[in-house]
């Protein structure tokens, strides 16, 4: 994704999502995070919204919540949901932040699951045979994870299954 980047600082000092892109204009908050314009952006359009929410009259706030929600095509709960955020976290607190976790399988245990997988990497040759390993490793991950730790897999270390004499991926059976 090319474009302008602006770095912003946060409490713990960790850099996060760091770019090689051209200096950009620079909003400083303590500790140091760095995110594209586009994300900027999107922050400022929800700090628009909960300063707007948190400045309506105690006894209108809920009223004023909907008509922001329905204005801005939100749902209600998640303009609180972003207050709150804002409220414990300051405008970081409205930025997308990727998942701790991300890459790593949530259910299933990792290791199993990528043992699973490897194995079946080496002996998948058809999207059948995917569906036949789903199966029989009985694994308590859906079809689609599973396919996508094989094919992610199968792409990385170029897996290859030996393929049979006569064989030679054609789908006329040789013809």
């Amino acid at each position: 994704m090319g474009g302008q980047v602006v770095r912003i600082r946060t409490k713990k000092g960790a850099a996060a999502g760091a770019s090689a892109h051209a200096p950009a204009p620079r909003l400083v908050l303590p500790g140091l995070v760095e995110i594209p314009a586009a994300e900027l952006k999107e922050c400022s359009r929800r700090w628009r919204i909960v300063n707007a929410a948190m400045a309506a009259p105690r006894g209108r706030r809920v009223q004023t919540v909907r008509s922001l929600a329905k204005r801005f095509h939100v749902a209600f709960r998640t303009v609180y949901s972003w207050r709150s955020k804002y409220l414990k976290a300051g405008l970081v607190g409205l930025l997308r932040m990727r998942r701790s976790d991300r890459g790593k399988p949530r259910k299933g245990g990792g290791l199993t699951l990528l043992a699973a997988a490897a194995e079946a990497a080496l002996r998948i040759r058809r999207t059948g045979d995917l569906a036949r390993e789903w199966r029989a490793s009985s694994l308590p991950v859906s079809y689609e994870t599973f396919r996508t730790w094989v094919r992610e897999l199968q792409r990385r270390f170029k897996f290859t299954a030996p393929r049979k004499p006569g064989e030679g991926g054609d789908t006329h059976g040789g013809r």
